[in-house]
């Protein structure tokens, strides 16, 4: 069974992601290269990896398209300024 949990604003995001299981992980809704996209978050062995989808959508639903960016992130510090230009708000993520 897959538990997800809402995150609503920036700073409740961030929490989250100090707290992230090596097997868990966030995804949210952003802008990269002019285009809006999918962001998924996870811990990695050298800190954080971040990976950037286009979307499109199936039906009724958004789904991951084609991979715009991949990088692993070591420094919180770093990940936060990345997010704080990539993240849409109102924040919409979740926590799985």
């Amino acid at each position: 069974m897959l538990y997800e949990k809402e995150l609503r604003s920036f700073p409740h995001l961030m929490q989250e992601i100090r707290i992230l299981d090596i097997d868990g992980g966030i995804r949210t809704f952003g802008k990269y290269a002019g285009k809006k996209c999918l962001v998924f978050l996870t811990r990695s062995e050298k800190g954080y990896a971040v990976a950037v989808y286009s979307i499109k959508r199936d039906g009724k639903m958004t789904v991951p398209d084609k991979r715009l960016h991949l990088e692993e992130i070591e420094s919180e510090d770093v990940l936060k300024s990345f997010l704080d230009k990539t993240v849409i708000k109102p924040v919409e993520a979740y926590s799985y």
